[in-house]
């Protein structure tokens, strides 16, 4: 026997519980295998569509915005979650450079947080160009630890996770001001 698990609105796009309630509603008036057939064959074309659907150019004003005010709450948990557990964060200050995953990311942000009472947290984003289930974009931010403002220029790839953007790539320059 087959079991439908329909899940709130908030949870899930209209489109996809319409989906799923018409096809309920075929199951519920018919058993014969036609329709079952036809009911499976559509779901599963939701679901593969609703895998792979694209980022769209505005998510990343989203992420931008989000990113801010998670950095400036100091909030590791929220900044966790814009960040794909495989990003490369490739970095290059004074002719030196690191590559950083996800771990060693937020343990140098978390230390920044730790060193300074009046960290500040801007990011800017420009040229944002999509590419099938990726976005590419120039991200300008702009860390003050402490004295000191950090500048980093960056050509990030973003990519959808759970209906928002995250980072799964970073090139960047810092230089401080």
């Amino acid at each position: 026997m087959l079991q439908w698990k329909l899940l709130s609105i908030n949870d899930r796009t209209m489109e996809e519980v319409a989906m799923k309630t018409a096809i309920k509603q075929i199951f519920a008036k018919t058993k014969t295998p036609t329709k079952i057939i036809f009911a499976t064959l559509a779901l599963g074309l939701f679901v593969h569509s609703q895998a792979n659907a694209q980022i769209q150019p505005a998510d990343i004003n989203k992420y931008a915005s989000a990113m801010k005010q998670s950095a400036n709450n100091r909030d590791l948990n929220k900044v966790a979650e814009m960040i794909a557990d495989d990003v490369i964060i490739k970095i290059t200050r004074n002719g030196k450079s690191a590559t950083l995953n996800k771990t060693e990311y937020l343990k140098r942000l978390q230390k920044n947080w730790q060193i300074s009472n009046n960290y500040s947290y801007n990011i800017q984003v420009s040229d944002v160009i999509a590419s099938g289930d990726h976005v590419k974009a120039n991200i300008i931010t702009q860390e003050v630890i402490g004295n000191n403002t950090y500048v980093t220029n960056s050509r990030a790839t973003l990519s959808e996770n759970n209906n928002k953007a995250v980072l799964l790539k970073a090139v960047s320059q810092v230089t401080v001001k």
